[in-house]
């Protein structure tokens, strides 16, 4: 009933507060029971955050998502399911003169918990692509068959044609690791044959 209050663009500052307000204390009573709502929160907010038009609305903003993080226990998985949200977090750091908005960004940090900085690159870097890849090779190695991965590999070499040199040397890299793994696998089925 009141994540679709905030989306509403008509919405008076004071009242997105109490809003806010309002969900951050219903998490810090709700707990885990919020947890399903949070595929709905979290776009919001992470909207909310880069809002530049109110200071009021950041923070609470903010403390909501400490709340809800806290509180539901929904740790790590956020940043690869809202790939921006590192992002727009380091940003609210670097760009937020407030310490007391600073400090909670610190502690939403810490509550959000350690991430994988090559993992994350390669969320935001690839996101679909890297999933559907490894979703086919474990396919494939569920079916038992040693293929090599090239189609899917190399599609993701062509799209990632446009992109920096030093995000295309990392997906150069991937695709020599999974090349060679396909090598070797082919070089042991040559030779057990011989």
């Amino acid at each position: 009933v009141l994540i679709p209050k905030l989306t509403e663009p008509d919405s008076n500052p004071s009242l997105m507060t109490s809003i806010l307000a309002a969900i951050g204390e219903l998490a810090g009573v709700s707990g885990r029971d919020m947890r399903p709502f949070t595929h709905e929160l979290f776009p919001v907010l992470i909207e909310l955050l880069q809002d530049l038009s109110s200071l009021q609305k950041r923070e609470h903003a903010l403390w909501v998502l400490g709340q809800v993080v806290e509180n539901t226990g929904y740790v790590i998985e956020p940043y690869s399911k809202y790939p921006s949200l590192l992002a727009v977090l380091l940003n609210l750091l670097k760009t937020e003169q407030q310490p007391t908005t600073r400090r909670e960004g610190i502690r939403v940090l810490g509550l959000l918990g350690a991430l994988d900085p090559y993992k994350h690159k390669m969320n935001v870097m690839l996101g679909p692509l890297l999933v559907a890849d490894t979703s086919a090779t474990q396919s494939s190695e569920r079916k038992g068959k040693d293929e090599p991965a090239g189609d899917s590999t190399s599609e993701m070499l062509v799209s990632m044609a446009g992109c920096p040199l030093d995000d295309f040397s990392v997906v150069l890299v991937v695709f020599l690791i999974v090349f060679e793994a396909s090598c070797q696998c082919w070089w042991r089925c040559c030779c057990k044959g011989c």
